[in-house]
């Protein structure tokens, strides 16, 4: 059976079915409920041969400068002509698609920090310690000493991002809820 996307040859002339039923161009990253005839995953992987399997695809990535230099960028496809292999961008991993003017910009999740103190508290040397997200500036001695235990007054503070770096102080947004589909690029 004849698949969209597939080439077809006679020996004098290559043709590709392409199916144009679903409105979707080469290049095209569209979300749907099952991987369409003539698409493959947008799920980071480097497909082979690219420049025999893949000509249009590689072509239009070029044409639209969203080839990238750097191995490490998922936002964009990573060509290396030497082995012929194209990594395609990875949006299966829970990314959402946002609008802006430029394409190809891998973001990672983040919270925005939340930050706080409790004002100056008593403490002693032998008392609970801060830990997790909660931090002191050490201790101001007042009133007296007995062997090795100091009392004085200390800040605590409070810092999201000293539990988990999930929290940081660029972040200004927050995951919604959402439903997922599958993540496909038109080939």
């Amino acid at each position: 059976m004849i698949q969209a996307g597939q080439y077809i040859t006679d020996g004098t002339c290559v043709w590709i079915v392409d199916d144009i039923r679903d409105g979707d161009r080469v290049g095209d990253v569209v979300f749907h409920s099952v991987l369409l005839p003539g698409h493959i995953l947008a799920d980071g992987a480097a497909l082979a041969d690219v420049s025999t399997d893949y000509p249009r695809l590689l072509s239009w990535a070029r044409a639209n400068n969203m080839i990238t230099l750097d191995s490490t960028d998922m936002g964009k496809y990573y060509y290396d002509s030497e082995a012929d292999t194209l990594r395609v961008p990875k949006a299966d991993d829970g990314r959402f698609i946002e609008g802006s003017t430029t394409a190809g910009t891998a973001k990672n999740a983040g919270l925005p920090n939340i930050k706080g103190d409790l004002g100056r508290l008593a403490q002693g040397t032998n008392g609970a310690l801060p830990n997790g997200a909660f931090y002191t500036n050490g201790v101001t001695p007042v009133g007296f000493y007995s062997g090795n235990d100091v009392r004085g007054w200390t800040m605590s503070y409070f810092d999201a991002s000293r539990s988990n770096s999930i929290y940081s102080d660029s972040v200004t947004t927050v995951q919604p809820k959402a439903l997922t589909s599958i993540a496909q690029i038109k080939y």
